[in-house]
């Protein structure tokens, strides 16, 4: 077991190919039968049609040379990454299969028109369909259940929109945004759902841990009416997720994809997510938090007045930077970039 938790056995023993491996043998029953070549996270049928966004990560994954991880994983798959998939009845469709780290899987039919995703929990499947069905705002890639864990999508091809420039990502993320703004008064019709003020005080605490001692105090003496603001601000189904990795940019337009983390959340919470999900964790980039408050403040002052019409702007501020933090799923943004905007309040 030792020899396993080192990383020296991660390297030449890459356990993800493994276990995709004993993925792709438990998914038989909906493969066409072949044999298939594994090189983590994809699948595919020897001979098989590969999307062409899977083909260039397959590639640059496959060939990578500047990182000896990298070129144990491909040789590992060369030799070993070989499964035969025999006659096993039922609807064998599909010839091309995608392992999410997140622990679902994508089987992509034969004829590339449809997507089918395991997602290994009903509860999840049935949020992604909800989320499609209620959104207003995102472009969203329809999403059938099919019963259990399943759901079946459309097929798309096209690019990463983590691929374009820092501009082109802002770009697409104001035309998200422009939506939401647009939709804000259907958005808030149609969704009666709040938190009360019992909810919204366990949402405080449990956001008051991400700030130092000082910062703390400051939102303790605004407890109150932050909380009154809390109550007013309705929830929906929210992506999640909301990033430049997750959307898919195909003929000129963008489509939301990888729905998993689908939520009832606080209406702000994927509009105030993308600019940082996108720009501040990405260290190409140097982008602050001022820079994007002053880019769109205008625009989030609109949502914020028609949400919050009674609340002085000061207040409104600080219930901006607290709102942002992606608390039910951790991953709280840089504290120094959030505690150096607070401490000029």
């Amino acid at each position: 077991m030792a020899l396993y938790n080192s990383n020296i056995a991660k390297i030449f023993f890459p356990i993800s190919s493994i276990q995709h491996k004993k993925e792709v043998l438990n998914s038989k029953h909906f493969l066409k039968p072949g044999w298939y070549l594994i090189n983590y996270p994809f699948a595919y049928k020897i001979g098989s049609k590969i999307p062409r966004s899977a083909k260039k990560a397959f590639k640059k994954n496959f060939l990578r040379s500047d990182n000896l991880i990298w070129m144990s994983r491909s040789f590992f798959s060369l030799m070993f990454g070989w499964v035969r998939v025999m006659e096993f009845g039922g609807n064998q469709n599909y010839d091309f299969l995608y392992y999410s780290s997140r622990g679902y899987i994508k089987l992509f039919d034969k004829d590339r028109e449809k997507i089918k995703i395991d997602y290994k929990n009903e509860q999840i499947a049935i949020n992604t369909c909800r989320l499609v069905e209620s959104n207003l705002y995102l472009p969203l890639n329809k999403a059938m259940h099919k019963g259990g864990a399943f759901t079946e999508v459309d097929f798309l091809e096209g690019e990463p929109l983590i691929l374009s420039n820092l501009e082109d990502r802002l770009a697409k993320y104001e035309k998200i945004l422009n939506s939401f703004i647009l939709n804000l008064d259907k958005i808030i019709k149609n969704n009666n759902v709040y938190w009360n003020m019992g909810e919204s005080e366990i949402f405080f605490n449990f956001q008051l841990h991400n700030f130092t001692e000082d910062t703390q105090e400051k939102m303790l003496e605004r407890k109150l009416q932050i909380l009154q603001c809390l109550t007013k601000c309705p929830l929906i189904m929210t992506h999640g997720d909301l990033c430049a990795s997750n959307i898919i940019v195909t003929n000129e337009r963008i489509v939301v994809m990888d729905l998993e983390h689908a939520k009832l959340r606080h209406a702000f919470y994927d509009i105030i997510s993308f600019p940082f999900n996108t720009v501040l964790v990405d260290k190409k980039f140097d982008l602050t938090l001022e820079d994007v408050k002053g880019r769109y403040w205008n625009k989030f002052n609109i949502i914020i007045e028609k949400l919050f019409s009674d609340v002085s702007i000061e207040v409104c501020d600080l219930i901006y930077i607290f709102l942002m933090h992606r608390s039910n799923d951790g991953s709280p943004y840089p504290k120094e970039v959030i505690e150096e905007r607070l401490n000029e309040m």
